[in-house]
Formats: C-alpha cells, structure tokens, sequence
C-alpha cells in the first residue's frame, strides 16, 4: 500500500486504487464535499477530472 500524508488515512479503503486516475495513473488528492446531508470525500485529477467519490463513514465503498 502506498503512503499517503493525509488526514482522511484509517478512514478509507486498504486499496489505493480508488485514488488513482484511471487514465494517466496520478495519485490524486483527496477533497472533502459537504453534500448538506452528508460528506464524500471526492478523487481528481487535475488533468482528467472527478473519477471517484467515497464514503468514509460506511464499510462499502
């Protein structure tokens, strides 16, 4: 598993592929979206857009 600095670490998946861009391979920060209701914790790249978004909170992802 890649190490990754980052606060969102322990909440998300054992599998980093959920933030890798399917298309060129980036890691890609992650960015917290307040939806109202809940949160999402959002995966893009920079060049390629969103590809990605996760739950923290709930065991399927």
């Amino acid at each position: 598993m890649a190490q990754h600095d980052d606060p969102l670490d322990g909440l998300m998946p054992e599998d980093d592929s959920y933030r890798t861009c399917p298309v060129c391979g980036r890691d890609c920060a992650p960015e917290v979206i307040d939806t109202g209701s809940s949160v999402r914790v959002a995966f893009s790249c920079p060049e390629h857009g969103a590809h990605s978004m996760v739950d923290p909170f709930t065991e399927e992802l």
